[in-house]
């Protein structure tokens, strides 16, 4: 292997370490989607990504929100609550009306732990759905 030659066995193992975070993120990803696989495998793939924070983790779990499986769906929610985004209030409350209650609960469990700036756009997102659902 001469691409590493003059290099250090720190900036080795550096770079392996590296490559391999990589891979594990790309590998639950692919659990995480890939319909074939029960939801609890699923899930626990979505869960796993809260050590993996960043864009290919918050598009997982973005996608995850919208999910056909409740326990993907509720995973997803309380997986962006334990990493901090800022979308996490925007993406949440329309989950607030998903017909499974379990979900539902943890949509309003994970709003609670908005940051105060979030409150007003939170606050009006809800009434705008409440408005909306009179109809």
């Amino acid at each position: 292997m001469v691409w590493h030659y003059g290099k250090s066995p720190l900036w080795i193992c550096g770079r392996l370490r590296a490559w391999k975070k990589t891979q594990r993120l790309v590998s639950l990803i692919k659990f995480a989607d890939d319909q074939l696989f029960p939801p609890i495998v699923r899930s626990t793939a979505l869960s796993l990504l809260r050590t993996y924070a960043g864009r290919d983790t918050f598009q997982e779990l973005e996608r995850a929100l919208s999910d056909r499986e409740a326990l993907v769906r509720h995973t997803a929610i309380s997986t962006l609550n334990l990493i901090n985004y800022d979308r996490k209030a925007e993406l949440i409350v329309p989950l607030l009306y998903d017909p499974v209650k379990a979900v539902r609960i943890q949509a309003a469990l994970a709003l609670t732990a908005a940051p105060i700036y979030l409150a007003h756009a939170f606050l009006s997102t809800v009434a705008i759905h409440a408005v909306l659902s009179l109809k």
